[in-house]
C-alpha cells in the first residue's frame, strides 16, 4: 500500500494495510517526528520520547517478537516518566495491564 508520510493517515485500518504491504514501522516514527518538526514547538505535547529513544525501541520490540510488546510499553513508559509526568504514567501502565 502506499502512504504518504507527510500525509498518511495513523489511524489503524491505514497503517495495519501499509505494513501488510511491507511498510516498516520505523517509516511511521520517522514520519511522525517529521511531522511533529515540521508544526514546531507548541503545548500539545508535555513531554516527548527523543527520536532516536523512540527508533531504539522499535528495534528491540522486533528483536524480541510478541514478549517485546509488554518490554515495549515498559521502556516508552520508563522514558516519559518526568516529574509531574510519573502519576499519569503509572496510570496509563495499570490501564495497561
Amino acid at each position: 500500500m502506499s502512504w504518504d508520510a507527510k500525509t498518511g493517515s495513523l489511524d489503524l485500518q491505514t497503517l495495519a494495510a501499509f505494513y501488510d504491504g511491507g511498510g516498516e514501522p520505523t517509516d511511521v516514527i520517522e514520519a511522525v517526528y517529521d511531522r511533529l518538526a515540521a508544526r514546531g514547538e507548541d503545548a500539545a505535547w508535555i513531554a516527548k520520547v527523543p527520536r532516536e529513544a523512540a527508533l531504539a525501541i522499535q528495534r528491540l520490540d522486533r528483536a524480541l517478537g510478541r514478549f517485546g510488546l509488554a518490554l515495549l510499553a515498559d521502556i516508552a513508559l520508563a522514558l516519559l516518566v518526568d516529574g509531574g509526568v510519573q502519576e499519569e504514567a503509572e496510570q496509563h501502565r495499570s490501564r495497561a495491564v
